[in-house]
């Protein structure tokens, strides 16, 4: 906005400035017509001088044949952005006369405090918002210290709990807590590994339907064959989400059972999981803000982050989130994502063992696999499709990859589906531009 203001008042100026100008020139011409094509240099010389007393007028200069004769200069004569110059020529009598206007006083000094006046709006603007950034990154540092407390304190309680006899459900819920744990912290220690859709949507309902006491056939699941196997990284961060919009869909049927109808399906390299409620439904408005900072609809307690935390996930892997209301009733659901391996899958590792693996697996599983055993061999390469996933070991016989300059170099080629595949434990912060760190197992096994 300020800078919005900033132009219209420039171009004001600006217009304002060749209109006077050009006002000043033409009165000039007129009332001195006479002398200009007469050649009468001493009149026209009484007349420049009277001319050179107005206020708007800076400087003047007079030239016949070449040869100045009229000079007045109030003040330095540079043609700028509040001075602007004119000429007026007569070619008979080779007359040239220079004249450099300026704006009025108070329009200058208007522009000065109007200048003045929006730097100090900017700079308490950036004042602010510099504020508010530092109050969030306050509170995100207290969060994370506050989570790395309870995930601390938290395990010994999960300890005695692993030496009672509990049935397979409370095993399941178990192992999944454990992994959030270890998901906490700062370092991914375990790295994350692949899951079939079929398998992790099964066992979010299972979850589900156990928390909110309500029978699994409530919640209905129609998958296609192609989207059963697909691979999905980071499984915990997957649970996660789904389970998020699964459970926002449970609590929007308060007054009518719970209908629930999960649809999974593909369309080219995208595919597209579909959470039918009828419920309660929301608002076109609620709809467009769902998933944003501090946005949360039909909940007391309610802080955003399942649906912020939604958001974030699914961009971080170039997908979508959004939600939209049924004409009939309820709510619509729907994640989007690209599908792993379509453009191909690209290993860049000098273990020729692994590469072996990876190639003979990946051709039974139907993948078109490619490998290079160096960084720049790949990136000389002009095979391989900028959309493909590319799995890549920072360890080589000899020397290791700085994680920073890697990201750069294949971010520029345009290469966005990045996965760490290594064998050592990376800090998170350092890992953050890549969609997961993983380990050395083929995805698809």
């Amino acid at each position: 906005m300020l800078l919005v203001s900033m132009a219209i008042v420039f171009f004001f100026l600006y217009f304002y400035q060749i209109e006077t100008a050009n006002t000043l020139r033409e009165d000039f011409i007129r009332q001195n017509h006479t002398e200009l094509t007469r050649g009468e240099t001493y009149l026209l010389t009484k007349k420049l001088a009277s001319f050179s007393k107005s206020p708007l007028v800076k400087c003047v200069f007079g030239y016949r044949g070449g040869l100045v004769f009229y000079e007045e200069k109030k003040a330095s004569c540079k043609q700028g952005f509040l001075v602007k110059k004119v000429d007026i020529e007569e070619k008979n009598n080779r007359f040239l006369i220079e004249i450099y206007v300026h704006l009025p006083k108070s329009l200058s000094f208007g522009f000065l405090i109007f200048c003045v006046f929006q730097v100090l709006i900017f700079l308490l603007f950036f004042i602010s918002e510099k504020n508010k950034i530092l109050n969030a990154l306050s509170a995100e540092v207290k969060y994370a210290a506050f989570a790395k407390q309870v995930a601390h304190d938290i395990r010994s309680p999960l300890a005695v709990l692993k030496l009672d006899s509990l049935s397979s459900k409370g095993r399941r819920i178990l192992d999944r807590l454990e992994k959030i744990l270890e998901d906490i912290q700062p370092e991914n220690k375990k790295h994350h590994q692949f899951v079939d859709l079929e398998v992790l949507l099964m066992e979010v309902i299972d979850e589900a339907a156990s928390f909110y006491k309500i029978i699994p056939t409530a919640i209905k699941l129609d998958i296609s064959k192609e989207m059963a196997h697909e691979p999905m990284v980071d499984p915990i961060g997957w649970r996660r989400v789904i389970s998020n919009v699964l459970n926002n869909a449970i609590e929007s049927h308060r007054e009518v059972p719970v209908a629930i109808n999960i649809f999974c399906k593909v369309s080219d390299d995208r595919a597209f999981i579909k959470i039918i409620d009828s419920g309660e439904g929301i608002s076109k408005k609620n709809a467009r803000i769902a998933g944003e900072k501090s946005f949360t609809y039909g909940k007391e307690k309610g802080r955003g982050l399942g649906l912020l935390s939604t958001g974030n996930f699914l961009r971080k892997i170039r997908g979508s989130f959004k939600i939209y209301p049924l004409e009939s009733r309820g709510s619509c659901a729907e994640i989007e994502f690209p599908r792993f391996g379509y453009y191909g899958v690209v290993l860049i590792d000098d273990d020729k063992d692994l590469i072996t693996l990876w190639e003979k697996s990946g051709r039974t599983a139907n993948y078109h696999f490619s490998s290079f055993q160096s960084l720049d061999n790949f990136l000389n390469s002009s095979a391989v499709d900028r959309r493909a996933e590319v799995f890549l070991d920072l360890n080589f016989s000899g020397h290791k990859l700085d994680i920073v300059d890697t990201y750069k170099k294949l971010s520029l080629r345009g290469y966005n589906r990045l996965f760490l595949a290594t064998g050592q434990p990376i800090p998170r912060d350092a890992a953050e531009n890549f969609i997961a760190v993983v380990g050395k197992e083929p995805p698809w096994l």
